[in-house]
């Protein structure tokens, strides 16, 4: 999770960047809840039935944070939320091994996971085994190249905050209304946690509050989400399907070869 404030450049007053009638409109997912510490059986299997490409946002946090998996199904230009899982308090081996669960399904299209911090290792690993154009890295505390949304906005500065651009997108896609959400009172009030402050000199910010619930780390789930969606649809980008079957031979053979390098090290070493 990102644990300080995340600086943006919006021309609006005070208030929570995503506002209750967003929110409402989006929330068209009934039925479903978020599964907590490990898969569902059935949210694994509605993910394997999916029609469309899954792509999903992995915000990464241990003891003060909660961890996020938030997996939309993607039909064109719609998002629709799938799946949800939150871990508190959950050591990263077995993270990991919950990720690798959704990477290994069928449709699975890409996942952005939060590296900053202890997610780098997270991410690393997840890379390692399935590959760059399954898995992505976002460092919370860099700059890129804005966007054509903030640059329609009238930004003249040719970078901004990877986190302006993740919230700008993530506003983008709700006022698109090209997003469907959980029905879910704590979602929401998560999603109203990141606000816009204006400073006396006109400077703006978005700040998110913590409380036990945890830090705007679903808002950041699903932010991360939509940008998965972002990063292979550039024109002229490939990404060519893989089976289950080669991604758990990737695996198998990503393991197989740090059990090797380990052998050869002791081999030296004595």
């Amino acid at each position: 999770a990102y644990d300080q404030n995340y600086e943006c450049t919006f021309e609006d007053e005070s208030m929570p960047l995503l506002t209750h009638e967003l929110i409402s409109e989006a929330e068209k997912v009934h039925g479903i809840l978020p599964d907590r510490q490990e898969w569902s059986i059935a949210t694994v299997q509605r993910m394997y039935r999916a029609e469309g490409v899954l792509e999903a946002g992995y915000d990464v946090g241990r003891h003060r944070d909660l961890s996020d998996i938030c997996v939309f199904e993607r039909i064109g230009s719609l998002r629709r939320e799938i799946g949800e899982l939150i871990m508190e308090g959950m050591r990263l081996p077995q993270q990991i091994a919950q990720a690798r669960v959704l990477l290994s399904l069928p449709r699975f299209r890409r996942i952005e996971i939060d590296m900053t911090g202890l997610g780098l290792g997270v991410f690393e690993t997840l890379e390692d085994e399935f590959g760059s154009a399954a898995v992505g890295g976002v460092n919370f505390g860099t700059t890129e190249a804005v966007t054509d949304r903030i640059r329609s906005e009238g930004r003249g500065a040719p970078t901004a905050k990877v986190t302006e651009i993740m919230a700008t997108d993530l506003l983008g896609v709700f006022e698109d209304r090209t997003i469907e959400i959980l029905v879910d009172p704590d979602l929401r009030d998560d999603l109203r946690k990141p606000e816009k402050i204006v400073s006396p000199g006109g400077r703006v910010s978005i700040a998110a509050s913590r409380d036990a619930k945890g830090h705007a780390d679903r808002f950041w789930a699903r932010a991360l989400a939509v940008r998965a969606g972002y990063s292979l649809s550039e024109a002229g980008a490939f990404h060519r399907f893989t089976t289950l079957q080669e991604r758990i031979a990737r695996a198998e053979s990503a393991r197989s070869g740090k059990t090797k390098h380990a052998r050869r090290r002791r081999a030296c070493i004595g």
